[in-house]
């Protein structure tokens, strides 16, 4: 729960922290950030 907490304060929370940009700058870290917004 603690790494969740850290994960929406630090980058969830950001609006930039999307798919499609991220993808945009590196297609290995665009499906993780999915991954990540699913959890």
């Amino acid at each position: 729960d603690e790494v969740r907490e850290k994960m929406k304060s630090r980058y969830l929370s950001n609006p930039d922290y999307n798919f499609e940009k991220v993808n945009r700058a590196s297609m290995a870290c665009g499906p993780m950030v999915k991954w990540a917004t699913a959890q």
